[in-house]
């Protein structure tokens, strides 16, 4: 990911990458470098971890313009950016697969091209996909090649693979489902919070602060009708992003007062679901969020929208809430659901939590480390298809 220095689209690869380094197996990761460095890069290093940054500031994009030009005065044929800054280091390096792991579904191409020049057996991992992000032709003629060239290309929810599927035009016979690493205690679902008379039900929109993917809007303007302002309920908004001030002068134009407050980013979920009752996350696009399965591990609800994996963990009216779609008002609509439905939330929460570890496993990470060192020990000649 190169838009934050971390999210949960980076949980998978650097927990899989610290299961094969406690193993023995050298790893390399190449990562987009931040002046605060996250700290599971830090637990990386520290385990053996061989670190190497990529910087994507104005000095880099010069050098890389530089050198193209030089290129073509030479009449040599231009090098593209990734080649040009990884390719050797990528050849020197010279792993047995690579793991390219893309935040979106398909920004890692320039690693897969390296990958093929080199020889080098690769797999993509694609976090999430919205129906925005539909390929021109010809981005599709390259995205087809190098998808099916790679040994696998993983997506979090089989809806995410279908609408890229649809989108290039090309069934993908390589293409899994993985799921992610998640921070919830696996073990006994946490018990229902401690209330007293008059105290309000409390939801969590737990995610990044961006609107554009989030939908946080959505629920702030459900939230300022009527029916709502009269209930005693209170939305907490747990994460941090670009959008913070927005979001809040937002809140302020609608009213809303106490019945929202902005708590920043959390280190313990089982903290948040302590004290929530149910998710609120109106997404406009998703891959599988975290927050979503974490809720349920936990025995909470999640009222979500329809989009990407949600509706594949979700069953609408049974463990959770489905709006059809992320618009003010198919949400409204769910929420006015889920509030008639009140009374049933506890035991909707507890069939959350039996459901959940049906689809999800106790750890994503080693499952996805051992799928890696098995497609690591394919013979090459599987790579010249």
């Amino acid at each position: 990911m190169f838009t934050a220095p971390w999210g949960g689209s980076e949980e998978l690869w650097s927990k899989a990458a610290l299961e094969l380094a406690k193993l023995g197996h050298e790893v390399s990761a190449c990562v987009t470098y931040w002046p605060r460095q996250p700290k599971p890069l830090a637990e990386l290093a520290k385990q053996g971890v061989s670190i190497r940054y990529r910087n994507w500031g104005s000095w880099w994009q010069i050098r890389m313009k530089l050198s193209q030009l030089l290129r073509r005065a030479l009449k040599q044929q231009p090098i593209e950016p990734m080649e040009l800054a990884h390719g050797k280091w990528l050849r020197k390096t010279n792993p047995d697969i690579v793991c390219v792991s893309d935040g979106g579904i398909s920004n890692g191409l320039g690693w897969a091209k390296v990958c093929e020049r080199s020889g080098i057996p690769f797999t993509l991992l694609g976090q999430a996909n919205a129906v925005h992000w539909w390929p021109d032709d010809k981005e599709a003629i390259e995205i087809r090649r190098l998808f099916a060239k790679s040994r696998a290309c993983f997506f979090v929810s089989q809806a995410n693979r279908e609408l890229f599927e649809t989108q290039i035009g090309l069934l993908l016979p390589n293409a899994e489902v993985v799921r992610n690493p998640f921070a919830a205690d696996y073990g006994q679902p946490m018990p229902w919070p401690e209330s007293h008379p008059g105290a309000p039900i409390r939801l969590a929109c737990v995610g990044r602060l961006e609107p554009a993917s989030k939908g946080q809007d959505i629920v702030l303007e459900v939230l300022s009708q009527d029916q709502w302002k009269s209930r005693n309920v209170v939305l907490s908004f747990l994460g941090q992003g670009d959008n913070e001030d927005s979001l809040k002068r937002l809140a302020a134009r609608l009213g809303l007062g106490d019945k929202v407050r902005f708590a920043g980013h959390v280190s313990s979920i089982q903290e948040v679901w302590a004290t929530h009752h149910a998710l609120v996350l109106p997404s406009r696009y998703e891959g599988l969020p975290l927050a979503v399965v974490e809720a349920m591990i936990c025995g909470r609800i999640p009222i979500v929208t329809d989009v990407a994996g949600n509706k594949e963990v979700v069953t609408d009216g049974e463990d959770g809430f489905l709006a059809e779609s992320p618009t003010i008002l198919h949400f409204a609509r769910t929420m006015e659901r889920a509030w008639k439905e009140l009374g049933h939330w506890p035991e909707m929460g507890e069939r959350a939590a039996a459901n959940i570890r049906k689809l999800v496993p106790a750890n994503p990470a080693c499952e996805f480390a051992n799928r890696l060192l098995a497609l690591a020990a394919q013979p090459k000649f599987q790579d010249k298809r």
